[in-house]
């Protein structure tokens, strides 16, 4: 009897070893399951990538590829790329492909492939097979940018005004119609010129400096005159800007606009002045006469109405000195001296009347002379042109803002009141929001801001000046990611009076922005799943260890099947996780709590930082601690940092994420004790492509940066060598 028992034992433990077997055999199942959704998550971006090995052999292409390529993957797979593609061989994509593999740096760059008839924007990266390549049809935005070229052309020639560009020496590249018509030579005469050839003898010295200061970088206006073919002379008024091509002048562009009549109507004016001098002397100015020997000064009434005194003071020249505005008072001296010398003169000036009130003054003058040619007495006439000042400043204020919308024409310019309610919105809101501009003046410019970017453009705004991007409603309804750069004119008090600012449609760079975050991504789950797969190879052996065990002992053990348990729970939630970043990013801001960002972050690197001897420290001041954001965004960007705390620590240690409020805001940061980076390198940190590892793509902290600036953020980076390293993170919190 004792026998039977014993053998039903057996028996029975042979039942859970069975289904224990099972157990571990759905487990390989699960786990080359979602290896494969990673591969078809891969497989089904829109974005066209191949792989190929050392020897230029095809290991990899996704479906985009095959549609941009018009090749299977069978027909590609094991192929060599420049027998497939002969034709790529004698065009860029050979030598920087080769540059790519043979430096192993990442390259990017645009060819034209004419078997495709396409333009492809290429970005090649040197991984562990050879070279991975990521491309895209750009052939559209080619034909859009040849259109936009086109359009500036016509900009150039058909100008009214004469237009031209000088190369760095003064000679010129190229001119338009009205420049040829308004000098005489046609443009094959004028490009074997230099400029000093069209410049009277006397403005050569002035128009030399200018020319320079343009090649330095500083634009110029100025007036001078110029020769025609026939010899006549031409009055204009130039204008010059430098050609700045990646941060370097490489040239110089010039508008002339003749003004000769505009000069001959002033000679005109200043004929007329001499005539009606007489005429002005007797209308209501105030009028006055010094006599020089005796020092008195004898005035109007109307001239003491003008300084605001009564007509019985007794009037010298030290009491009037005593009215002069303090900052004048050097200038009027120096008149009175000319005038001693024999050199009158007229001259503006300010006084200052006993109430406080500033007044413009303007004063003519003439001088008589005794029998012996010594001044006797000086008759004069003087205004008051205060009115007439302020009204030219207001007229300046005018000026300044039509220079200002002609040479941003392409921009939107916008002038608002203090409120902010449009008082004018230049042409170019029709092609940025599509709006015509009367139906936007009148309205306040942040009722067609994103409801997300209310509050942040509010707070961004409150400044002197400043630049924000924020997104606008489109009349058709979509949003526009605009740059905003602003000024904010303030009266005597600091009461915002009027607003200045510029606008322009900046889609296509957070297009690109996020074209760049969506590679990086890519590169990092690749280097995570290369990672984590070799991880996993711990628990599996720790697995199959302990099934051994049990198989050799031919027993069941509870203790030996809850640490199987553990492991497989723990590495279903680590396959889980890189599933969930290999997805597409949703773009939609939600509320999210920042705790279970991290802690999901935290969870891929478990296993690497256990082998390396490295613990994870989570401080949260508070928990949950909310945020509007987008979370796979920001999931990327603790990615980012936790990889670079884990390489840098080769004796373990710890790594502490602490996060706690501070006002309207909370306070991320990510502490390692690795060998830290040394202080002329962390300037460099955010720029891309700049990396201090033997091997990586150097755009993990361009791409972190600009997600968290696009979240209303802030980050930032100290470090001490031998110490550690510490990243912070401000960002809005959820009101």
């Amino acid at each position: 009897m004792g026998r039977i028992d014993k053998e039903d034992i057996n028996d029975r433990g042979k039942d859970k070893m069975t289904r224990l077997k099972k157990v571990i055999q759905n487990l390989f199942t699960k786990v080359n399951k979602k290896i494969h959704n990673i591969d078809e998550q891969m497989d089904n971006l829109k974005d066209a990538f191949f792989e190929v090995d050392s020897n230029w052999k095809f290991i990899y292409i996704n479906s985009a590829g095959e549609k941009l390529l018009l090749r299977s993957k069978d027909e590609l797979i094991g192929k060599n790329l420049w027998e497939e593609f002969g034709e790529a061989a004698y065009l860029i994509f050979y030598q920087e492909y080769n540059k790519a593999m043979n430096e192993q740096v990442t390259v990017e760059f645009q060819e034209f492939y004419p078997p495709l008839n396409t333009w492809f924007d290429v970005t090649a990266y040197p991984s562990k097979n050879g070279l991975f390549v990521h491309f895209r049809d750009v052939t559209e935005s080619k034909k859009r940018l040849d259109e936009s070229q086109e359009y500036y052309k016509s900009l150039f020639y058909h100008h009214p005004d004469a237009v031209f560009s000088f190369d760095l020496h003064g000679n010129f590249l190229s001119i338009n119609k009205s420049h040829a018509q308004l000098f005489g030579y046609s443009v094959e005469e004028t490009t074997k010129m230099h400029y000093a050839t069209f410049v009277v003898p006397e403005d050569i010295e002035r128009t030399n400096y200018h020319f320079q200061q343009a090649v330095q970088g500083i634009p110029q206006n100025y007036e001078i005159t110029c020769l025609t073919k026939e010899g006549n002379h031409v009055e204009v008024n130039v204008t010059n800007v430098p050609i700045i091509v990646q941060n370097r002048v490489v040239g110089v562009y010039g508008i002339a606009k003749d003004i000769t009549k505009q000069k001959e109507a002033e000679q005109t004016i200043i004929k007329s002045e001499s005539t009606s001098r007489l005429a002005m002397k007797i209308a209501k100015l105030g009028a006055w006469e010094w006599k020089v020997n005796s020092q008195a000064i004898f005035w109007s009434d109307e001239m003491y109405r003008i300084v605001g005194i009564d007509t019985s003071n007794k009037m010298n020249l030290q009491k009037f000195l005593q009215y002069v505005h303090p900052e004048d008072k050097v200038k009027v001296r120096r008149v009175i001296f000319d005038i001693m010398q024999g050199k009158p003169e007229n001259h503006n000036y300010r006084i200052v009347r006993p109430d406080g009130q500033i007044r413009y003054i303007q004063s003519e003058l003439e001088a008589f002379y005794d029998q012996d040619g010594n001044i006797e007495k000086i008759i004069g006439i003087s205004r008051d042109i205060t009115d007439q000042k302020f009204a030219q400043q207001k007229l300046q204020k005018s000026e300044d803002l039509y220079k200002l919308i002609s040479q941003n024409v392409h921009d939107v310019i916008s002038y608002s009141d203090g409120k902010g309610v449009l008082i004018y919105i230049s042409p170019s809101i029709r092609k940025l929001l599509g709006y015509e501009p009367d139906e936007l003046i009148g309205q306040s410019g942040v009722n067609l801001l994103h409801p997300e970017d209310f509050k942040w453009v509010r707070r961004k705004a409150s400044g002197d000046r400043g630049v924000f991007m924020a997104r606008y409603r489109h009349k058709n309804g979509h949003y526009v990611w605009v740059e905003r750069s602003f000024k904010n004119i303030k009266d005597e008090n600091g009461n915002i009076i009027n607003i200045i600012a510029i606008g322009r449609d900046i889609t296509e760079r957070v297009q690109a922005q996020e074209d760049r975050l969506n590679n990086e991504k890519l590169i990092m789950t690749g280097q995570l799943a290369a990672g984590i797969a070799h991880e996993l190879k711990t628990p599996l052996t720790a697995i199959k260890g302990f099934f051994q065990i049990m198989d050799n002992e031919n027993e069941w053990n509870e203790e030996y099947i809850g640490v199987i348990k553990a492991e497989m729970t723990r590495i279903e939630n680590i396959l889980s996780e890189l599933l969930l970043l290999a997805k597409p990013m949703e773009k939609k801001f939600k509320k999210e709590n920042l705790y279970s960002i991290v802690k999901s972050a935290v969870t891929l690197f478990e296993l690497q930082a256990n082998k390396k001897g490295i613990t994870f420290v989570i401080t949260f001041e508070t928990n949950p601690i909310y945020i509007h954001c987008n979370k796979d965004e920001l999931k990327q960007v603790m990615i980012n940092l936790l990889k670079n705390g884990l390489e840098s620590m080769e004796n373990g240690g710890e790594i502490h994420i602490k996060a706690n409020k501070m006002d309207n805001e909370v306070s991320l940061r990510v502490t390692d004790q690795g060998k830290g980076i040394p202080k002329n390198e962390l300037k460099n940190l955010f720029l891309p492509f700049y990396t201090t590892k033997d091997s990586g793509t150097g755009l993990g902290l361009t791409v972190s940066q600009s997600i968290v600036e696009r979240h209303h953020g802030v980050i930032s980076v100290a470090s001490e060598p031998n110490e550690g390293t510490t990243f912070s993170v401000s960002l809005p919190l959820t009101q």
